[in-house]
């Protein structure tokens, strides 16, 4: 890899991770603001199920950001990052279907489905560094 390369990757590494800390600050506050608000104000569910959305938003401007880094990147940082989220594919996917079957058969506690998004986000992060370090 040449230097004006590793230069290019880095300046997209750190425009990701300013974009995404901005971002995830955003959809924080709209998760806390939107479970206080459904918590301690009376209305109707159609209101409810909205606010309960709010925090859609910024999670796909999460996508646009990763996206936007993707298309930043040369094709071996595309590679890393297709292989990292195919990893965490396969992890989310067989973690939540033991988890079901733990549910359902065993009668462990019920978990919301809101937790698989982070989940994966999550082992794709820990994937794309493992492959980083592999590669170095």
């Amino acid at each position: 890899m040449t230097a004006g390369t590793e230069r290019a990757r880095d300046r997209a590494a750190v425009r990701l991770f300013r974009e995404m800390l901005g971002v995830g600050i955003v959809y924080v506050a709209a998760i806390f603001a939107s479970s206080y608000a459904i918590e301690h104000f009376e209305m109707p569910q159609w209101v409810a199920a909205l606010l309960a959305f709010a925090p859609i938003a910024p999670a796909l401007l999460m996508l646009s950001v990763q996206l936007r880094y993707m298309r930043a990147t040369d094709e071996f940082e595309r590679r890393l990052q297709s292989e990292a989220v195919l990893i965490a594919a396969a992890v989310t996917a067989f973690a939540t279907l033991a988890y079901g079957q733990l549910e359902d058969l065993a009668g462990f506690p019920d978990i919301s489905l809101m937790f698989v998004m982070p989940a994966l986000c999550i082992v794709w992060s820990i994937a794309s560094v493992i492959l980083h370090l592999r590669c170095k």
